[in-house]
């Protein structure tokens, strides 16, 4: 069984203010680095699989996101739901329609979306782009390593 440690990932929500939000999400240690073994809700720019290095800071006792060493070449996706009776037909319709594993955060009507490296983006993103034109939701693209055609 593969260690696992927690590793928080510190994002900026207003640059100039110096204010951030932190994430914290399991990761599988692989020798000197990490592998994110979950999908992002607020870390951007970082996709389950991806191997990364972290420091341990010695004065709060926890690890922080220090850099990507390697892309696993998943994308990570952000959906808003808007409204509440909608919520669980959408996870259902990305189960179902396009098979993606999803992470859900019911109480803010937020899912968060691997894609694998190999999957079609595109009917992916068609499906996305209508759902928001027609204001069901809206995404983020939070990690896009997948090309749109």
């Amino acid at each position: 069984m593969m260690e696992r440690q927690r590793i928080f990932f510190v994002q900026f929500t207003d640059e100039e203010a110096g204010e951030t939000t932190t994430e914290s999400m399991w990761c599988q240690k692989s020798g000197e680095y990490y592998i994110l073994d979950n999908i992002p809700f607020i870390a951007k720019n970082i996709s389950y699989g991806d191997t990364f290095a972290a420091e341990y800071d010695d004065t709060d006792g926890k690890y922080y996101f220090d850099h990507l060493v390697e892309e696993s070449g998943n994308s990570t996706i952000r959906v808003l739901v808007f409204d509440k009776k909608e919520y669980q037909v959408v996870i259902e319709e990305l189960h179902e329609k396009f098979k993606l594993e999803t992470e859900e955060l019911e109480v803010k009507n937020l899912i968060a979306i691997n894609v694998e490296k190999d999957q079609e983006y595109r009917p992916i993103w068609e499906y996305l782009r209508f759902g928001e034109d027609n204001g069901r939701f809206t995404f983020q693209e939070s990690c896009l390593a997948h090309a749109r055609d």
